[in-house]
């Protein structure tokens, strides 16, 4: 059973762990594992099984069918706003992965890392076809609402193992790799699945202690295991000490959300502070999704310039005193706005466009909103176009309004049937050759 402590669990709640493997490369899938806890005294344990990104959707569209709370871990970077180099949290991580002897991939969107970051990369379809909110901090405390967090079990192992830092030397237990040991394979899975019992996650416990007395591990084992990291990771920041847990970066850069011992935190909090990056800062969009707004940096909303799509040579200056007027939506910036975040599948919620029009969210914008929205329906439908008005969606469920699924015929959807029917028009958007 997992231990609750002093928090109240939701009606049903799920956690998940995901092993992603970066690529969409069949023949090389990750893994994924869930507790679903629909009663806190019997929760049900999913073992980690082999899956790409298609099969993790379904998996965690099943599994949360009936979630008042999800929270999902995966082991790939989510936030990712640079071409070359690497994030500055990548450089963080390698200060004590590297130390131990071990290694950090770069996340980048371009070069070599275009193929698992870059436009067509399977992760973002991933991540919008969730639809989760992306708030380390939120998702600790949050009642209800679907949350994802990026984690990194070679970072959290140097304090889930804590032999690891003792001996200082990272673990070599990566089948696939020249250099792998087995006992340092059996020293993971033994002290994981101590964790997980000290946590209360006993079916977990007992399923990584199998692990141990694998005579011969395969990389297909290694991928089970780190799913399994990557839950205990997501069981530990919902239920663990907070003094063991660190987020370091930021929701613009890109972050990770770890587990610490004493020394490891220290180590983290000096390179960190050296670099001068964010360590456990709350995040500036208690209830947003960083995703979104990284794929399209908010415009300075004081200066905004917007490019029209069709006349790439006309700017749209938008002045001080247009920016402070009444909350009336212009037209022709609402669609270029969409169409710019339709090009990256980057929804945005309803506070945010009011931000970006450097207005407070009221009533009387909000029907300015609605009418505009509507008035790009009659657009889109007119040229053949996928609806836009899917891109601006609720801050908490991360969905269209109901007047989206009443423009498109389907009102009485239910909530995984306008999960599906967003997503598929989200792609739709992305898809699309706008002019």
């Amino acid at each position: 059973m997992i231990a609750q402590g002093d928090k109240t669990p939701s009606e049903c709640e799920v956690l998940i762990g995901f092993d992603s493997a970066w690529t969409d490369n069949k023949q090389k899938p990750g893994a994924i594992t869930a507790y679903v806890s629909r009663d806190p005294e019997s929760p049900i344990f999913y073992p980690p099984t082999l899956a790409t990104f298609d099969v993790a959707l379904k998996l965690v569209n099943e599994w949360t069918s009936e979630a008042a709370y999800t929270l999902l871990a995966i082991d790939q970077p989510t936030i990712v706003p640079n071409d070359s180099g690497c994030r500055p949290v990548d450089r963080v991580a390698g200060s004590l992965v590297s130390s131990l002897g071990g290694g950090v991939q770069p996340a980048r969107r371009g070069g070599t890392g275009a193929l698992m970051f870059g436009e067509g990369a399977p992760i973002w379809r991933f991540l919008g076809a969730v639809g989760a909110i992306e708030n380390p901090f939120v998702a600790r405390d949050a009642g209800i609402g679907r949350f994802v967090i990026e984690v990194f079990p070679a970072l959290a192992l140097s304090a889930i193992v804590p032999e690891i830092w003792r001996r200082h030397r990272a673990a070599k237990y990566n089948p696939a790799a020249s250099n792998f040991a087995l006992a340092d394979w059996q020293m993971v899975a033994s002290a994981v699945g101590k964790f997980a019992r000290g946590l209360g996650a006993t079916d977990l416990a007992a399923w990584v202690e199998t692990q141990v007395v694998l005579p011969k591990p395969v990389k297909a084992d290694q991928d089970r295991l780190d799913a399994a990291i990557c839950l205990l990771i997501a069981l530990a920041w919902r239920r663990g000490p907070r003094e063991q847990m660190l987020v370091i970066g930021d929701e613009r850069t890109g972050y990770m959300a770890t587990i610490t011992l004493p020394q490891t935190r220290a180590l983290l909090v000096k390179a960190a502070t050296e670099r001068d990056i964010a360590v456990d800062r709350p995040w500036m969009m208690k209830n947003g999704s960083a995703l979104a707004r990284l794929l399209l940096p908010p415009l300075p909303v004081a200066h905004a310039d917007y490019r029209h799509p069709g006349r790439p040579d006309t700017v749209i200056k938008r002045s001080r005193e247009r920016a402070t007027g009444p909350a009336l939506v212009d037209l022709e910036i609402l669609r270029t706005l969409l169409i710019a975040r339709a090009r990256k599948a980057a929804p945005i919620a309803y506070g945010e466009v009011a931000e970006v029009f450097a207005q407070r969210w009221t009533r009387g914008f909000g029907s300015s909103l609605t009418r505009a929205l509507n008035q790009l329906a009659i657009q889109n439908r007119t040229t053949g176009e996928p609806l836009l008005m899917c891109l601006v969606i609720n801050k908490e469920t991360r969905l269209p309004g109901k007047g989206y699924y009443d423009e498109i015929g389907r009102g009485n959807a239910d909530l995984a049937m306008q999960r599906k029917l967003f997503a598929e028009e989200i792609e739709r958007c992305r898809k699309w050759h706008w002019n």
